[in-house]
């Protein structure tokens, strides 16, 4: 799914052997790279937990959840947005929240702190932290 470039993997083996100065020296093509695939995954396991939370929210609040769908599609069929109860959306979000905080593991939390209860999202999640580990040790700007 993710490769990594024959540049990264030099830029990874270099770093890991201690040789951080030439590591530096390696195009910033390599950093690009594993910046990039670091960032795809984070996205993709972004996406998981937000589809796990939509699905629960959708259970809880129906009604609340369609309206901030369709407003989020600039879909009118459901009114304007000032009409829109964004207190009522709130607690709908928080109850989502803590349901899923009492209801699955923790399958993982990442170096920011974010928590992934998706067995997928928490392997992207986890593969993206371990890119950025790799980004902070090998100097790449």
């Amino acid at each position: 799914m993710f490769l990594v470039s024959r540049a990264s993997l030099v830029l990874l083996l270099l770093t890991l052997s201690g040789l951080t100065g030439l590591a530096q020296s390696v195009d910033l093509e390599a950093c690009r790279s594993l910046r990039s695939q670091r960032d795809d995954l984070a996205s993709h396991a972004m996406e998981q937990e937000i589809t796990l939370v939509r699905s629960v929210r959708g259970k809880i609040c129906p009604h609340l959840a369609a309206k901030a769908e369709a407003a989020n599609a600039r879909d009118q069929a459901y009114g304007p947005l000032d009409s829109f109860d964004f207190a009522a959306w709130s607690h709908c979000r928080q109850e989502a929240e803590d349901r899923l905080a009492h209801s699955r593991p923790i399958r993982f939390r990442n170096q920011q702190g974010f928590v992934f209860y998706t067995p997928q999202g928490a392997r992207f999640a986890a593969k993206a932290d371990r890119l950025s580990a790799v980004l902070r040790v090998s100097a790449c700007p």
